[in-house]
């Protein structure tokens, strides 16, 4: 083989329809005592890349006639593009971003009317929470981009992870080759590059203490404690559904009930009431300690 010709494997392999494309380039350069890697590096444009394997290169290895290889491959059929696709996918979502606009103005509008949560989620066919963004801000939030991890590293980000470990400033391309050659795979190169890049650039957060001093040992917050904002939201819903208990609890009893199951709804209401007291200390440890 040299340069651009590329002449027939001395051992043929038959493709399979069940395997993919990267699993049969493996078994070829295995038939043929060749480094995965290295046989997976000269199917592609230019030589000794990592770019996808190219139709015309893999039926001149393996000997086959390139619509054979489709039949058996269909992942190796050229790919066509349809025209004005891009164009149309960007209007789609420009019409679909003027829509969410329109509906939060009119939420807002309706707002203002006096209308409850509970009824502009059912008269705009939305949630509450979305009803909740669109009276905190006239502009919809963008959406959350889903990170999925590919299914084809399953079984092998302990050994990626391992290779990080061990060498930090190790290149995707070397892990790849590795994965390739000494331990059977054949996951693409994006796909592994995508996850080292993502590895590298997240860490696990530590729990770290803000204040360090033993002279305010009350001050203490781990950092990855939540929000205020947050914490006060959630004690003002605790509040209210006690109090809604207690109303509940001290209602008028019936002609029925006995002299037992009042007592029990009166220590019932007491108990509610002393937590909601314990809160005072707890959201201001300052206001304890004075």
């Amino acid at each position: 083989m040299t340069g651009d010709q590329l002449l027939p494997l001395p051992r043929p392999v038959r493709p399979s329809a069940a395997e993919t494309a990267e699993r049969y380039v493996h078994r070829l350069a295995e038939a043929n005592h060749l480094r995965p890697s290295y046989l997976r590096q000269l199917l592609t444009t230019p030589p000794n890349s990592l770019g996808p394997i190219q139709l015309d290169k893999l039926a001149a290895l393996a000997g086959r006639d390139p619509a054979v290889l489709v039949r058996a491959l269909p992942e190796l059929a050229p790919r066509t593009r349809t025209p004005g696709r891009t164009r149309e996918n960007e209007a789609r979502k420009t019409l679909n971003e003027q829509r969410k606009r329109e509906r939060f103005a009119a939420i807002r509008y309706d707002a203002r009317l006096g209308m409850s949560i509970r009824t502009l989620a059912t008269k705009h066919h939305v949630s509450r929470r979305t009803v909740n963004k669109a009276l905190q801000s006239e502009i919809p939030p963008p959406r959350k981009k889903i990170e999925r991890q590919p299914t084809v590293l399953l079984g092998l980000r302990e050994y990626i992870d391992a290779m990080l470990q061990a060498d930090p400033a190790i290149t995707a391309a070397t892990i790849w080759q590795r994965l390739h050659d000494e331990h059977d795979a054949t996951p693409s190169y994006p796909a592994v590059r995508t996850y080292i890049t993502t590895r590298r650039t997240t860490r696990p957060p530590s729990a770290r203490l803000i204040d360090e001093t033993p002279a305010a040992p009350a001050s203490r917050q781990l950092a990855n404690a939540p929000p205020l904002a947050a914490t006060q939201e959630a004690t003002i819903r605790l509040l209210h559904l006690a109090f809604l208990e207690i109303r509940v609890l001290t209602a008028a009893a019936h002609d029925n009930e006995s002299a037992e199951s009042l007592e029990q709804r009166r220590e019932r209401a007491n108990e509610i009431a002393d937590i909601c007291h314990d809160l005072t200390p707890w959201l201001d440890p300052a206001a304890a300690t004075a």
